[in-house]
C-alpha cells in the first residue's frame, strides 16, 4: 500500500498537485458517540468530509487556474486553424472533449 501513496503522490507532484488525499482514524479525531453513529451508516467504508470553506473546486491547488489556462490555450491555437484531431493529440484529450471546450468560451 506504501507504494501506491508514493505513486499517486509523484503523479500528483508531477501534474503540479499538492493536495494529496490524506485519510485519518475516525476513532483518533471524533468523539465515541460520534462515531458510533456513523458507523451504523457506513461502517468499514471511506467517507469524504467536506471543507466549511467556501472555496471552489481547484482554487487552493490553483488546478482551476491551469484548466482554465489550458482551455483558452486550446481555443487560441484553434483560432489559429490548428485542427480538431491534432488538439486532441497534443492536450491528450478525445475529440469530443476538445469540441466542448471550444464550443464553452468561459
Amino acid at each position: 500500500m506504501r507504494v501506491r501513496f508514493d505513486v499517486i503522490r509523484f503523479i500528483a507532484a508531477f501534474f503540479g498537485g499538492t493536495n494529496i488525499a490524506t485519510y485519518k482514524n475516525a476513532s483518533d479525531i471524533l468523539p465515541a458517540d460520534l462515531l458510533r453513529e456513523l458507523q451504523r451508516y457506513v461502517d468499514g467504508d471511506t467517507v469524504y468530509v467536506p471543507s466549511c470553506s467556501e472555496t471552489a473546486w481547484g482554487e487552493k491547488s490553483g488546478g482551476r487556474q491551469r484548466l482554465r489556462e489550458r482551455n483558452d490555450e486550446i481555443r487560441a491555437l484553434y483560432a489559429e486553424s490548428v485542427p480538431i484531431g491534432e488538439l486532441s493529440r497534443r492536450f491528450y484529450l478525445s475529440e469530443d472533449s476538445i469540441r466542448k471546450i471550444i464550443k464553452n468560451k468561459s
